[in-house]
């Protein structure tokens, strides 16, 4: 195999000069944050991630999606109902990248005290409808579809 002067990396390719639509391969590559929660699960976020978060919250624990801008899912995980799990529930939603806001269902009633929470720490709350019974009923209960709906109903406003 013939190698193009300066060298070959192993499937033969080579870069000799930028392209032209990425220039610096540097700035085309996202800064990674590495994010290491108390679990010890380590969790690579890029620095320009905007996350838009979505809770379907219970009596005892909540259940949170964190979504990209396009309704990407990036996580998901539940949480007791406790501040403890308020302050864990938040810190996994910025673990992705930078909070922009959080649709919760019922924040006059189960989640109420997560919506103080966040609103407390300057957090944006939106207060979004439970999925429709009859659709839910037809593909099945699930509390982590019904977070993913909640933090995409956030998305679309």
């Amino acid at each position: 195999m013939h190698s193009p002067a300066g060298g070959s990396d192993l499937v033969g390719a080579w870069l000799e000069a930028p392209s032209l639509s990425c220039p610096t391969v540097g700035l085309c590559v996202p800064a990674l944050l590495i994010c290491i929660e108390r679990t010890g699960m380590t969790t690579l976020a890029s620095a320009g991630v905007v996350v838009i978060g979505g809770v379907d919250t219970h009596a005892d624990v909540h259940v949170a999606a964190a979504c990209d801008h396009l309704g990407g899912v990036l996580g998901t995980r539940s949480f007791a109902t406790t501040p403890a799990g308020y302050r864990a529930l938040e810190r996994f939603l910025t673990c992705f990248g930078q909070l922009r806001c959080v649709g919760v269902e019922g924040t006059g009633s189960y989640g109420s005290g997560l919506a103080r929470h966040l609103a407390s720490r300057g957090v944006s709350v939106l207060e979004v409808s439970r999925p429709n019974r009859q659709v839910r009923r037809a593909h099945g209960k699930s509390d982590v579809v019904d977070a993913i709906a909640a933090a995409r109903a956030a998305i679309s406003g």
